[in-house]
């Protein structure tokens, strides 16, 4: 009896090992587009109750990070040209006024980023099912130890960034809750349109 049952466990099947996060996971299956993340970035400027799935808020990061890339390139551009440039010629003048123009764009956009920054990045932090009041925390605790580590040393300021950044990336990526929490349902990815046409 002992053989026949040693020898049933040897013949069984290999059990299959789930590297999901999330076994059985009721989370969307689709990632947010690149497009209806940008368009609920802009649209939900003022909802800071809901949540957001990862999809959406990396969305985000990409959309900033290539725009910053932009920005840079056309102001070393700019520079480039004031720089070489005969001081009392046409371009140049043009270039200064160029620059000019596009430094008070991108301050005034900047401040319009803002809000919407803040309350996608409080919905992304309910969607892990933390409260919102812990990126105030970490905003003013993170400024509070840049600025002295600033004063001490800049090398001791650009190890300290990194060192505060990095974990606040790491905890944005994380998968967010498997379920209904206070905050609302697990978000859908789904623009208005695609959850409309599904309920139909």
């Amino acid at each position: 009896h002992f053989n026949n049952k040693s020898k049933n466990n040897l013949i069984s099947p290999v059990r299959k090992i789930n590297f999901s996060l999330s076994p059985g996971s009721k989370r969307p299956k689709k990632p947010m587009s690149f497009k209806q993340a940008i368009k609920n970035f802009f649209k939900k400027w003022a909802d800071y109750k809901s949540r957001s799935s990862r999809s959406e808020y990396n969305w985000f990061v990409l959309f900033s990070f290539i725009f910053n890339i932009v920005v840079e390139i056309i102001f070393a551009i700019t520079i480039f040209i004031i720089y070489l440039g005969n001081p009392e010629s046409i371009l140049n003048l043009i270039s200064v006024a160029v620059l000019l123009l596009l430094t008070l764009i991108i301050a005034i956009f900047s401040l319009f980023l803002i809000i919407p920054t803040t309350t996608l990045t409080i919905r992304r932090l309910h969607d892990l099912g933390y409260s919102g009041w812990y990126l105030l925390c970490y905003v003013l605790i993170s400024t509070l130890v840049l600025l002295i580590s600033y004063v001490i040393n800049y090398y001791l300021f650009i190890l300290v960034y990194c060192f505060i950044l990095i974990p606040y990336l790491l905890i944005m990526i994380l998968p967010g809750e498997n379920s209904h929490n206070k905050y609302g349902p697990i978000p859908s990815n789904q623009s208005e349109e695609e959850g409309f046409l599904i309920n139909l």
